[in-house]
């Protein structure tokens, strides 16, 4: 598949969620109007947002939250004395509070997500072998370096353990390297690790711990570099290589 045969599915995959969102919120609009349901029928707006939320576009959002906004309210004005303030008047105001705080995640969530997206591609943009593991030792990115070094594609290496695809061979036990790691906050030594081509490449590696703002251990930042064959014969010249492995 080529680059704009995926832009346009991508392109098509979010006209599909954004008119799903608008049939939605119509749908939602037509309940509150015309049934005698008592319930916060609105509620359901925030599915609506949601659906907007995958399209990974600030405006789809905020234009599914005003209009949901808007048709909440004028549900209320069509079913509602506007004089009576009672429980269809808190009820409208719970679904406009839900809507509210969906919005509000739904738009960190975003930002957060292009934030991971902006990384994500400055790390392809690198000459390092940089791939990213959560706990399980699974891999969740894998660069174009890493592709060239190793041989596997991204796509065959993301959901892979990474010391079985790369038959990582430690010089002590893995468990008593972890240990190191997290009693000192740091681990240096060389690891020998196979390409798909079956070649084995011997790499200084050195890890250290990346703690959160409360001090715990949530990633390994992994940098691996002088990439030689088992007996010390360089197998590749050229810059330093790293990998890059996160706790997630």
């Amino acid at each position: 598949m080529t680059a704009h045969d995926r832009a346009t599915g991508s392109s098509i995959s979010r006209a599909g969620l954004r008119l799903s969102s608008a049939l939605l919120a119509f749908a939602v609009f037509l309940v509150d109007v015309l049934t005698p349901l008592e319930g916060a029928v609105a509620v359901l707006y925030v599915v609506a947002i949601l659906l907007a939320a995958r399209t990974n576009r600030r405006n789809d959002i905020i234009i599914a939250a005003a209009t949901c906004v808007v048709l909440t309210m004028t549900a209320y004005v069509l079913s509602h004395d506007l004089k009576a303030i009672a429980s269809p008047a808190l009820r409208a105001l719970v679904s406009l509070a839900a809507i509210a705080i969906t919005t509000l995640l739904a738009l960190q969530n975003q930002a957060a997500t292009n934030r991971l997206a902006a990384q994500a591609r400055l790390l392809n943009l690198s000459h390092d072998m940089i791939f990213v593991r959560d706990r399980r030792g699974v891999i969740t990115f894998w660069n174009k370096a890493a592709e060239q070094t190793y041989g596997w594609p991204a796509a065959d290496a993301v959901g892979r353990v990474a010391d079985e695809l790369l038959q990582t061979v430690y010089p002590d036990k893995r468990d008593l390297i972890e240990s190191v790691l997290l009693d000192a906050g740091r681990w240096e030594g060389r690891v020998e690790q196979r390409t798909k081509a079956g070649a084995v490449l011997a790499v200084e590696a050195r890890w250290a711990q990346q703690p959160d703002h409360l001090g715990r251990p949530v990633g390994v930042l992994r940098n691996a570099h002088g990439c030689h064959g088992p007996r010390g014969g360089a197998r590749r010249a050229g810059a330093e290589r790293a990998a890059v492995s996160a706790d997630v």
